[in-house]
């Protein structure tokens, strides 16, 4: 009875330490505290070691061998308090575990983690103050092990040594353990290794009477520490070493700069002496473990650098190249983790200090890498202060216009790449800024586009300095780069901020900058416009839209968004581009002027006509702006869309249609595709523009590589015959160029030419042409034939237009659909939508634009808000509908019929929803609309319910199943008509079995809770019978080899979930479950779980056994099976016993012989093990071992630490052993 008590509590206890394995970071104290509560209540008041206490102690040390997770140390942390609790755990009792584990672990786990479990139990000892309760021939051997181990433990046991002498007193320092480190501080400078002078100065910190003779000696003959100013080449050439370490991470490092803090040594003088030889020096085997170990250091002493003097020393200009590039590069994840770790700390350190701040920034800019530094860099500058950001964009926009900055002035970087970079640093900064400083970034980057200070003033902002010359490209990157903000700024949402005041805010800054420009144009005497030509045109074009602007700014309302703010939106951004692009900027304005006044006129007097118009306009107005190259026009188009949901009409809608229609057919007549190239070449940012040169050089490439392969082939075709050449088909096009450029050598006519009797006639008029002529016509000829291949160019551009078009108009229909108008103006975008959808799946090149199309259709069928306008005809809808039903028979892609499945769903849901008051409709009667709203529901039901008895009598044209699921489970309850022609299907035995299928599906599908409360007990209760009966017929007939899975699946799930709904029904009885649990191999897993959820109280047949059970009936087969009859034979000469110790005698390299070698009794094998016990005492047998391992419950993770290599070079030593056991038991 004691033995399984004691069993018990093992179990318990072990389980408990697994437990404690498990358990997250944060909760180890508390895991630990628990633990300990618990060994404190099995241990009692009893002077020794309980057995519980003894066993957890052994699972501990056990633990120390794993490498999976943090389990070293979370036991070798909770051992090390066991051991401080309770004084009844002898020392020696832990010593001999840790002596046992190191063995018994032999050939089971690799010797570096023997290794290391052996020193982290030492560990544990000593940090339990343990050290003087040890034996002195137990303490030597440790300080024997640690001194003297092997390479891969060797920071481990340096480690370890530091505990043992910090922990340590001084005469047992002097008389225990100081002999074993006398030859190696004998040594001195010379040689010296990271170790050494880590143990040298941890035992001269707490022992330094004993030291003082030996430091003096073979150190330092004067007085001072040994981290000094005069020791500074050898401590770098020391810590050089630890770049072999793992990532630098050597406890000399943290030492060394600890006595550097403790001494006030100088920061910048140690990092100069010994942190930069470190990261430039050739010692250690990698790159990357100097380059760590010099950034450990450096961030170690960032906490003592205080002033900008020292921080700009550190900060030099080769360090931050060296930042910066790295930073760029693909290096390893260490390095660049350390840098990022590196950029944190200066980060956080100087948070505080605005002028360190500054300081960092100059040392990071004026690095020749700082391109290179991009996104780090900029995390920095987000943690910097209000002061630095305004004071660094200042120096940025110095730099832009060409005024003096110490950004140019210590860089030798070429101004215009500086200027680049600049300009992406703008745009970075002006995400952080205020409203106050976006204004001021957006007030000088217009001034310096178009504007030329005259004389300086002081009244209007910027004007202090006078402008320096700027070439045409330096205003060009300029003006982009006040568009971008611009755009930048209309899309920013800042955090916490309401969208509507958020908006109000940004349009208040572009009203500010509006009246800048108005006062700009109104100053002649102080600037002037660098466009002089178009000057008067600007000025008294400004002068009335500055009117329109005011008017609308002050009348515009903040408490919502009203048609006032997509018209103040317009009128600014116009304005601003007038000076980019006058003449169609005017006729725009004059199309904008009529727009407004239609749109303030009151509701009485204005006709719908009216509306309807001025809304067309400024539709028209938005898709020209979007097919414009410039980002900030589309911008502003998706912007005012935005705004103006609520005032679209049909024919609006119906221009977004055709706009997503257009083909290169009916291209020109496009609104704004007839645009002149070069008007928009104008127009594009010069990014673009470059890109564009860029492809355009790729295409003439391409191009070239062609004409070139169809040279190639032309010889070839020459070759052959020269009958094929009149077979060519040539463009009549390229005939008259050729011809126009021959001139007189072209010859009459192609008559003529053709004409065979002329021949001779031809041979005679030859016109002959000197060289300079031919040269002219080479050059002629080819210009003829480049123009034809531009052509084919311009084709493939025409249709890469048209489909950037098309995205773009994309945006704004995704506009009108995320601005909630009535879902009239969204139903008209659905079949366009997936023309567009389709066209993606069909051709390649036109994916992209698929997928936003899917992804606006995904957005439109996601509104829960119906807001269905009274005007609508929902009877056209039906027309839709089908229309969609019929997409899917088309295109049965399941993805598709997915994607048309949701779009029918919502057309649905607008047929089914109630009416809201029209705006431009009178009120109607609630009681006829109610009555309507049930009409269109009962609709549905007989659409959808024609729709899927269509499917299910396989008429010709059904739609797919996936479609019906998509509307069934979304409104269950309501097609509850759909059990008749479900139930007569699935009754129905001369059904096929697919079409059975897909009624148990669909009868799933609206088998629900509402389902049942709203058809009533007695109803739901008839259709439970006849489900049972049903699916009972459907199952008896099922055999192994007469199975349907899919079928079987279907009906166990349908009999599941009526029995989940309802637990007094049981629809699957005893008999069907068992007929299941025959064949349940063969079905899917969701029906097994479901099976053997039912089935627990059955027993299962006897060819369904688990595998648990099926191992143990092979493993009692095997013992009572007798040997072969050629067993016997070849076994014949054997003797009848033979120890594994004899085995092992035969062959040394042997590890064990099978017991299914000799068929032996249980008493037999007793007496072997016995005697294998007595003749090997030293040994551990095999079987001892498995015992051993058998207590361990960590193996199979010790097991896995082994590399690939190991396992199969003990595989093949395996078989050879095997082999050589077969001879010797043959023999």
């Amino acid at each position: 009875m004691g033995t399984v008590n004691e069993t018990k509590l093992k179990l318990e206890a072990s389980k408990r330490v697994e437990r404690l394995a498990k358990v997250a970071f944060n909760e180890q104290n508390k895991a630990t505290s628990e633990l300990i509560e618990y060994v404190k209540s099995q241990q009692g008041h009893q002077p020794q070691i309980s057995t519980t206490t003894a066993h957890i102690v052994k699972k501990f040390i056990q633990g120390l061998s794993a490498i999976k997770g943090n389990k070293r140390v979370v036991f070798s942390a909770s051992l090390c308090q066991l051991l401080k609790k309770f004084e009844c755990i002898e020392t020696s009792f832990v010593c001999s575990c840790i002596e046992e584990n190191y063995a018994s672990t032999f050939q089971v786990v690799d010797n570096v983690s023997r290794d290391i479990a052996r020193i982290v139990g030492w560990m544990t000892l000593v940090k339990a103050q343990r050290w003087p309760s040890l034996s002195l021939e137990y303490r030597n051997q440790m300080l024997r092990n640690l001194i003297h181990c092997k390479p891969y433990v060797q920071v481990l046991s340096t480690t370890a040594m530091m505990e043992i002498i910090q922990q340590a007193p001084c005469d047992d320092f002097k008389q225990a353990i100081l002999p074993h480190l006398m030859k190696q501080f004998n040594i001195g400078w010379e040689n010296c290794t990271p170790d050494r002078l880590t143990l040298l100065l941890v035992a001269n910190k707490h022992h330094s009477s004993a030291m003082v003779q030996i430091v003096k000696k073979h150190w330092q003959k004067d007085q001072e520490d040994l981290v000094s100013e005069q020791n500074y080449p050898m401590i770098a050439d020391i810590l050089g070493k630890c770049s072999t370490c793992n990532n630098g991470m050597h406890p000399l490092v943290d030492m060394v700069l600890s006595r550097v803090t403790e001494n006030s040594l100088d920061a910048v003088n140690f990092w100069k002496n010994v942190g930069i030889p470190i990261v430039t020096s050739k010692i250690g085997r990698s790159k990357a473990g100097k380059l760590l170990l010099g950034l450990n250091i450096l961030q170690q002493i960032l906490p003592h650098i205080n002033t900008t003097d020292m921080m700009s020393a550190v900060l030099d200009q080769e360090l931050s190249s060296f930042i910066s590039a790295c930073c760029a590069l693909n290096i390893d994840k260490d390095t660049k983790k350390s840098i990022l770790t590196l950029v944190g700390k200066i980060t956080q350190f100087a948070v505080e200090n605005e002028e360190v701040q500054l300081e960092v920034i100059k040392c990071l800019v004026n690095s020749a890498q700082s391109s290179l530094f991009n996104n780090e860099f900029n995390l920095f500058l987000k943690q910097t202060s209000s002061t630095v950001q305004s004071e660094y964009m200042d120096e940025i926009l110095k730099t832009l216009v060409g005024h003096p900055s110490w950004i140019t002035s210590n860089s030798d970087r070429p101004v215009g790449v500086i200027k680049q970079w600049c300009s992406k640093q703008v745009n970075y900064l002006f995400s952080t800024v205020d409203s106050t400083c976006c204004l001021s970034i957006l007030q000088f980057t217009f001034l310096h586009s178009f504007f030329n200070i005259k004389q300086k003033s002081k009244k209007i902002p910027h004007c202090i300095v006078l402008s320096s010359e700027l070439e045409h490209h330096e205003r060009k990157m300029l003006s982009d780069t006040c568009f971008k903000l611009i755009s930048k700024l209309l899309t920013r949402q800042d955090i916490g901020v309401p969208k509507l005041r958020n908006m109000n805010e940004h349009l208040d800054v572009l009203y500010q900058l509006a009246v800048y420009v108005g006062k700009l144009l109104e100053s002649t005497k102080y600037v002037e416009l660098v466009k002089s030509d178009v000057s008067e045109q600007i000025v008294k074009e400004w002068k009335k839209l500055s009117e329109t602007i005011l008017s609308i700014h002050t009348k515009k309302s903040l408490d919502e968004i009203t048609d006032s703010h997509a018209f103040e939106l317009l009128f600014i951004c116009c304005g601003l581009q007038l000076f980019t692009d006058t003449d169609n900027v005017q006729e725009t304005l004059q199309d904008l002027y009529v727009c407004y006044k239609k749109s303030t006129k009151k509701r009485k007097s204005a006709a719908s006509l009216d509306e309807a118009a001025w809304i067309d306009v400024i539709v028209e107005m938005l898709l020209s702006m979007v097919f414009n190259d410039n980002f900030l026009s589309r911008v502003i188009a998706k912007q005012v869309m935005t705004y103006l949901t609520d005032h679209l009409t049909s024919t609006s809608i119906q221009l977004l249609i055709d706009a997503l229609k257009q083909t290169r057919s009916n291209e020109s007549k496009m609104v704004g595709v007839g645009d002149d190239d070069d008007d928009d070449d104008d127009e594009m940012n010069s990014d673009d523009e470059n890109g564009a040169m860029e492809v355009d050089e790729e295409d003439e490439e391409e191009d070239d590589d062609d004409s070139d392969d169809d040279d190639d082939n032309d010889d070839d075709n020459d070759d052959s015959g020269i009958e094929e050449e009149a077979d060519l088909d040539i463009p009549e096009m390229l005939k008259q160029k050729v011809k126009a450029a021959l001139g007189d050598a072209a010859g009459a006519s192609d008559d003529d030419d053709d004409d065979d009797d002329d021949n001779d006639k031809d041979e005679e008029s030859d016109v002959e042409f000197s060289d300079s002529e031919m040269m002219k016509l080479d050059d002629v000829l080819a210009s003829a034939f480049k123009s034809m291949r531009k052509g084919k160019k311009t084709e493939k551009q025409q249709e890469q237009q048209l489909i950037s078009f098309k995205t773009r108009v994309l945006d704004l229909v995704e506009a009108v659909v995320k601005g909630c108008p009535t879902n009239v103006t969204c139903t008209s975008f659905i079949m366009p939508l997936l023309d567009l959808i389709v066209q993606g799946m069909k051709k390649d090149s036109d994916m992209v634009l698929g997928n936003k199309a899917e992804n606006v259709l995904n957005s439109l069928c996601k509104q829960k808000q119906m807001n269905v306008d009274s005007s609508l005809d929902k009877d056209s809808l039906f027309e839709l509908c089908e229309k969609l039903m019929d997409y899917t028979r088309q295109i049965p892609i399941p993805s598709f019929v997915q994607t048309v499945g949701k779009a029918c769903l919502y057309v649905l849901k607008i047929i089914m929803s109630e009416d809201i008051l029209s705006p431009r409709r009178s009120r109607s009667k609630p009681s006829k609309k109610a009555k309507k709203t049930e009409d269109y529901k009962q609709k549905v039901v007989t659409m959808v319910k024609t729709a899927v008895i269509n499917l299910l009598e396989h008429k010709r044209g059904h739609c797919k199943p996936a479609f019906f699921h998509i509307l069934l489970t979304n409104h269950p309850a309501l097609y509850w008509e759909l059990n008749e022609p479900c139930m007569k299907t699935l009754c129905d035995s001369d059904a096929k079995v697919y079409l059975r299928t897909q009624a148990a599906a669909f009868l799933g599908d609206i088998v629900t809770k509402e389902t049942g409360e709203r058809i009533g007990k007695e109803e739901w209760d008839q259709f439970t019978v006849k489900c049972k009966t049903a699916i009972h017929n459907l199952i008896k007939n099922i055999t192994s080899e007469k199975l349907n899975k899919s079928l079987v699946n279907e009906l166990v799930s349908l009999g599941y979930s009526i029995q989940s709904l309802y637990p007094g029904v049981k629809i699957l009885e005893d008999e069907d479950l068992t007929i299941l649990l025959g064949v349940r191999s063969k079905i899917d897993k969701s029906a097994r779980k479901i099976i053997n959820k039912l089935s627990t109280h059955l027993e299962r047949p006897p060819n369904e056994q688990s595998k648990k059970q099926k191992r143990k009936q092979k493993d009692n087969d095997d013992e009572n099976e007798e040997p072969s009859p050629k067993k016997k034979v070849k076994t014949g000469n054997q003797p009848e016993k033979m120890t594994v110790n004899q085995s092992s005698k035969a062959d040394d390299k042997s590890q064990s012989v099978s017991e299914e070698k000799s068929p032996l009794s249980n008493k037999e094998k007793k007496k072997r093990n016995k005697k294998n016990k007595k003749n090997q005492p030293e040994k551990m047998t095999v079987n001892q071992s498995s015992k051993s391992i058998g207590k361990n419950q960590s193996v199979s993770e010790e097991r896995s630490s082994l590399s690939n290599k190991e396992k199969k070079k003990k595989k093949k030593k395996n078989k050879k052993d095997h082999s050589k056991k077969e001879k010797i038991l043959s023999a």
